[in-house]
């Protein structure tokens, strides 16, 4: 089990914030963590790219958000697609275990590319 601690409301606003992805997602992984470097001409030749949206369940699925996600990483402005994957985040609400604790299950499911 994976814990997470930050404020019961933080993961569901992130999840269904598609925006965020590619300010906080975009960098490729070796521009490191100091914001000052990060977004640096030095690194500016590779970068993840993110497609998401976001939609909340309906129905008896009311309490369940999916964020549908393709993602690439692209390198002198060209898709490696080897490395492409797409993906389903399901949300499952966030709840009051009732002692204090806050319980919020997130599942990653890879979606199969249709051709």
């Amino acid at each position: 089990m994976l814990a997470i601690f930050v404020r019961p409301q933080e993961i569901p606003e992130n999840g269904a914030d598609v925006a965020h992805l590619p300010q906080v997602h975009g960098p490729i992984m070796t521009t490191g963590i100091d914001l000052r470097y990060t977004y640096s001409k030095l690194w500016n030749f590779a970068k993840h790219q993110w497609i998401g949206s976001w939609a909340a369940g309906t129905g008896d699925q009311k309490h369940v958000g999916t964020m549908s996600l393709t993602h690439s990483i692209m390198l002198w402005g060209f898709r490696l697609p080897v490395l492409d994957l797409t993906v389903q985040a399901k949300q499952v609400g966030t709840y009051n275990r009732g002692n204090g604790h806050y319980s919020n299950t997130l599942l990653l499911i890879p979606v199969e590319k249709k051709n």
